[in-house]
């Protein structure tokens, strides 16, 4: 029997689980040459990029250098701050498989929310 998890307590109070993830990521991940200027940037320079990003989200320049798949830690990070769909298992498919891409919508999701 599977269990349901309660969305209203006794006495009328709302439960909203803190969990609960509804929104999307305002670009895909294949977009990633609508800003053609970032593209060559990334492209072009990616350690310099990662480290401009790296500092966007308030994290040490270093730490994508010391830190094992790192690009999968930023954008866990970012989705779980703007509560973006998704799960570390997808995050870390998307961070390992075209990474250029990942850090391009992590840039791209930081623009939309206003810090880029």
């Amino acid at each position: 029997m599977a269990q349901q998890t309660v969305l209203q307590q006794p006495g009328g109070t709302t439960v909203v689980s803190p969990f609960r993830f509804e929104q999307n990521w305002s670009t895909g991940l294949f977009n990633c040459c609508d800003d053609c200027g970032n593209c060559c940037y990334a492209f072009f320079c990616q350690p310099c990029f990662i480290c401009s990003l790296a500092k966007t989200i308030n994290e040490p320049a270093v730490s994508c250098c010391c830190v094992p798949n790192y690009l999968t830690a930023y954008r866990t990070k970012v989705r779980s701050v703007f509560r973006i769909e998704g799960d570390v298992c997808n995050d870390c498919m998307v961070a390992s498989c075209c990474a250029l891409c990942a850090s391009l919508q992590i840039e791209a999701e930081l623009k939309h929310q206003g810090l880029v």
